[in-house]
């Protein structure tokens, strides 16, 4: 588990595939109940959509986001999903297809390109590379919101 947290890879890649953001700022009641309604809204979900489903409105749903993460609530729940992917994505049992469904995304193609964009690599490279590291993948313990780090 050490290892996890003081990787040395002679690669370049984004920073994004050592540490998902988002588990570091869970300790905010409003984010902590944001992530969990993407993670657990399967269908596409809008900006619209995750505002409603807070009872807010988008305009104070984009400016609590901006505030806490720097993110606007597109891209706010697009690194979500893009989180929730790379823990499925360690699981071997999972194919992509499914993964993409679980994810939050209509197809496997649009979940790939998303896949891709987001981590710099497609979702088959990554179990690649996650293999080439002995299998271990990011685990991070979540922190409740009143437990300290």
């Amino acid at each position: 588990m050490t290892a996890d947290f003081a990787v040395a890879d002679n690669t370049p890649l984004n920073h994004a595939i050592y540490a998902p953001k988002g588990y570091v700022h869970t300790r905010d009641p409003f984010l902590f109940e944001a992530e969990n309604v993407v993670r657990q809204t399967p269908d596409i979900l809008t900006a619209s959509a995750l505002a409603s489903l807070l009872a807010t409105s988008e305009r104070t749903l984009h400016r609590r986001l901006k505030a806490l993460v720097g993110e606007s609530p597109k891209t706010f729940i697009t690194r979500v999903r893009m989180e929730t992917a790379r823990v499925l994505l360690e699981k071997k049992a999972s194919s992509v297809k499914r993964i993409a469904q679980q994810s939050g995304y209509a197809d496997e193609s649009s979940f790939r390109r998303a896949f891709t964009r987001y981590m710099g690599m497609n979702p088959n490279a990554y179990r690649r590379w996650l293999e080439q590291r002995g299998g271990h993948g990011i685990r991070m313990k979540l922190v409740h919101a009143d437990e300290g780090i």
